[in-house]
């Protein structure tokens, strides 16, 4: 994409009309010339010549005739969707999910088992089997498989083959990819899990823009979004809001501070009374119990402390995530109006909302990156 203030080539226009093309087949089953060239307003020679290109990149194929009443049969064109693929693997305290995701974002296939996370050989091994019948299951070749992003929740180094610090996974600081890559016959690399899911919702909406995606879940991480794009910041830690102090003096995080966000507003907080099942939380929510009514309450006052200290930040949209974006909906009224009385320029709270994509979001964005980076290389 070009970015704001550079000065615009005739090859920026040329590639940024390639990206749009494709960008939009990629989110379509099929479509005609004429038709991209409707929805793009371009005109019917430049759509033809990059639809072209792309035939020649061997991202497109042309496919059936469709008949038009009273005028010309249009040729319809669609994604070879399967002919690249990545592989996403979540990794968490309790569990592994592993998606293989095409190049139009399709979740070709996926598994999900409980796992403890220990670091050894057999751990390892798991994973590597793991990604061995994912792949088989989607039915792709080795060959097809660009990589395969290891996305955990810990911080990660600019080149993602080690990891600087790993407070969720009770780690020390230093975890090195290749103990993981031994076992996969790909390029692999580490994704930051916020920062992984925040990509696949910014991919998902198709349209650049930005917001502060907050992702809650056993842990707390934030990550701004700039024109479609996560912001990392210096050291690969923009956004990290679960440690904000949220309580003076208040309950020690697990990163040895007191008060942190973290301690209060992680799902766990909410999963304590109904060992450690959110569902169950929610479930008794729903039948009013006393115990969860109450709690909710005292967590919601919390988070919209923090969704605040957000908002005067970073003045944008906010869109909540993780594990508490897949309960939310229903309670989005009840947040709102406690969000009005922290808030201090406004008595309508329209910038707080639920993520779009709730399915294995940091699997399926460490994919993505993946898959995008293979694109904006070819084209």
């Amino acid at each position: 994409m070009i970015e704001q203030g550079e000065q615009i080539t005739r090859n920026d226009i040329k590639q940024n009309n390639l990206i749009r093309v494709l960008n939009l087949m990629r989110s379509s089953e099929t479509l005609s010339a004429q038709e991209l060239s409707a929805q793009l307003e371009l005109s019917l020679p430049t759509i033809t010549k990059n639809l072209n290109e792309l035939i020649k990149l061997g991202l497109i194929s042309p496919c059936e005739i469709k008949k038009n009443t009273g005028g010309r049969n249009s040729r319809l064109y669609k994604m070879l969707s399967n002919v690249h693929v990545a592989v996403g693997i979540n990794i968490t305290r309790h569990h592994i999910s592993a998606v293989v995701i095409n190049i139009k974002g399709e979740i070709i296939a996926r598994t999900r088992i409980r796992q403890v996370f220990r670091r050894v050989e057999e751990y390892y091994r798991i994973i590597g089997n793991i990604v061995e019948t994912v792949i088989r299951e989607a039915d792709v070749t080795d060959e097809q498989v660009l990589g395969v992003a290891l996305v955990i929740p810990a911080l990660i180094s600019r080149d993602g083959q080690s990891t600087y610090y790993n407070g969720v996974l009770n780690e020390t600081p230093v975890m090195e990819c290749r103990e993981f890559s031994q076992y996969l016959p790909y390029p692999t690399r580490f994704c930051h899990d916020g920062k992984a899911a925040s990509y696949a919702e910014s991919w998902f909406s198709h349209e650049p823009e930005d917001f502060f995606y907050l992702m809650i879940s056993d842990s707390i991480i934030g990550t701004p979004i700039l024109s479609g794009r996560p912001y990392v910041g210096i050291n690969q830690r923009s956004g990290e809001i679960g440690h904000i102090r949220l309580v003076k003096n208040g309950r020690r995080c697990y990163c040895g501070k007191k008060g942190c966000m973290e301690a209060y507003c992680s799902t766990k907080e909410l999963s304590s009374i109904t060992d450690g099942n959110l569902a169950a939380f929610f479930a008794l929510l729903q039948k009013n119990d006393e115990q969860a009514a109450a709690l909710w309450d005292e967590y919601l006052h919390n988070l919209v402390i923090a969704i605040n200290d957000v908002r005067m930040l970073f003045d944008c949209n906010i869109v909540i995530g993780g594990y508490l974006g897949e309960y939310m909906d229903p309670y989005l009224d009840q947040l709102y109006a406690m969000a009005v009385d922290e808030d201090p320029f406004t008595d309508i709270i329209d910038y707080i909302s639920v993520c779009k994509y709730k399915t294995e979001a940091s699997a399926t964005g460490g994919a993505l990156m993946y898959l995008d980076e293979y694109v904006q290389s070819i084209i």
